[in-house]
């Protein structure tokens, strides 16, 4: 039987994702998150994330910037040693000059140019939309439902969704 040192672990409710460091204080002996103790209604808008009603921020233009980075411990794989890291920085900017930032790691350095390509590509389509990582998804599913989203789309697409949300957090 595995024994669990439970000297480390906080109390339900502090910390967790649910309420945080900054939840509001809590009742002597609630442990419930804050999110939880908020009706129906108001934590499913809050789990749904940000909306075209609430969202400010517009895409101005997502850049795309393929990198190769030395690796100072080559990473062995099944299919050989990685000694260099295949990286496409991204940054999406906004019109309220906010940025949010991204990184993706290739599969190889023969992988960084097509990725690029489609990250150019969807930014043109992005390009005057509302900085809401839920819309920002369906419709670039919605575009790339022929060639179906997996692979290098979803690589892509993951890319562009990380750098939405930080821009949306550094709000």
């Amino acid at each position: 039987m595995v024994k669990v040192d439970t000297s480390v672990l906080r109390p339900l409710g502090q910390a967790s994702i649910l309420g945080g460091d900054h939840a509001q204080p809590q009742l002597e002996g609630d442990s419930t998150p804050r999110l939880l103790r908020l009706p129906l209604a108001q934590r499913c808008q809050h789990l749904n994330g940000p909306t075209m009603a609430d969202s400010s921020l517009v895409i101005l233009r997502i850049l795309a910037r393929p990198v190769l980075v030395p690796m100072k411990l080559p990473l062995h794989t099944a299919s050989g040693a990685i000694d260099q890291a295949a990286l496409v920085l991204l940054d999406l900017e906004t019109t309220a000059g906010l940025t949010g930032r991204a990184y993706l790691f290739a599969p190889s350095p023969a992988h960084l140019a097509p990725i690029v390509a489609l990250i150019e590509a969807m930014s043109g389509m992005l390009t005057g939309d509302a900085v809401v990582p839920f819309e920002i998804e369906k419709k670039l599913r919605a575009r790339h439902k022929l060639l179906g989203v997996h692979n290098i789309v979803l690589f892509a697409m993951s890319g562009i969704d990380m750098a939405a949300w930080d821009a949306l957090g550094s709000r």
